[in-house]
């Protein structure tokens, strides 16, 4: 996905974005239903590795990475799409940009693994059910110095508005509001929110209009480049699991992506 078709967004910068941290004490689960549809990988994790940007990111290991073409395959792909009045300044961006990890998860309806169990106030399960997970991650990166002049220097403003600008479709309500917080000295935006599911159902027939799937962007500056995660599932605690996946900055001690819990109505809790 092209960074600069969000930077064509940049009324979303940082006026409607809180300057505010997260709170990392635990959040409580409801009482009345408690997700596992991790299992039976919920300890398994596969690494991505950027030696270039020299980090790390551990995601869960039954999202299965797609074979990507190489940066100049992808760069040349998006030169073709440019049109001819592309301003140059955004066409060398563009031409910057490429995405380095797009893994997927999407569970066969007839063989689901996961398990949903609803607990009675007796606190044992009432029932349980087997969802079906359909789920992603996508990581893409554009060079500082590749931004037109207009936003040097304001790199954390982009990336505040790159974080933004991946949930802006028409059918997602926003989940509390953008925030920032440090993970290991770097500054890392995020934004979240749900809707309906657009996964159709096990007939290849249209979507249930009243399941739901999870969005969010996650962004920051790592050694020289706008670094974007784009996350997507329709569980939350398989979106949450995802979203604490460890970041390794160098040799630094590895830290969850974001430390904390959203979805299921519960808000995201910021500290001035």
């Amino acid at each position: 996905m092209r960074f600069l078709v969000f930077l064509g967004l940049m009324f979303l910068i940082a006026p409607s974005c809180a300057v505010a941290q997260v709170d990392t004490r635990p959040v409580n689960k409801s009482d009345q239903s408690v997700s596992k549809a991790a299992l039976p990988d919920a300890k398994k994790t596969a690494k991505f590795q950027d030696a270039r940007l020299n980090f790390a990111f551990e995601y869960p290991a039954d999202l299965v990475a797609k074979k990507l073409p190489s940066a100049d395959e992808q760069h040349k792909a998006t030169a073709e799409r440019q049109p001819a009045n592309e301003d140059p300044a955004y066409k060398k961006a563009d031409n910057c940009t490429q995405v380095v990890l797009q893994a997927e998860r999407h569970d066969d309806p007839e063989h689901a693994t996961g398990t949903i169990a609803f607990y009675g106030n007796g606190r044992k399960p009432e029932f349980e059910i087997n969802p079906t997970i359909h789920a992603s991650v996508t990581i893409s990166e554009l060079d500082v110095a590749c931004i037109p002049q207009e936003f040097r220097g304001r790199e954390d403003e982009v990336a505040s508005g790159l974080a933004l600008s991946v949930i802006q479709a028409k059918d997602l309500k926003q989940i509390d509001q953008p925030l920032w917080y440090d993970v290991d000295k770097h500054k890392v935006h995020l934004a979240a929110a749900m809707g309906p599911t657009n996964v159709p159902d096990k007939d290849g027939k249209q979507a249930d209009p009243t399941k739901t799937r999870y969005v969010a962007g996650v962004a920051t500056v790592i050694n020289g480049a706008l670094t974007l995660w784009m996350f997507e599932a329709n569980d939350v605690d398989y979106f949450n699991r995802m979203l604490r996946g460890d970041i390794l900055f160098g040799n630094d001690k590895p830290l969850p992506l974001f430390p904390a819990s959203i979805g299921n109505g519960e808000r995201i809790k910021p500290v001035p």
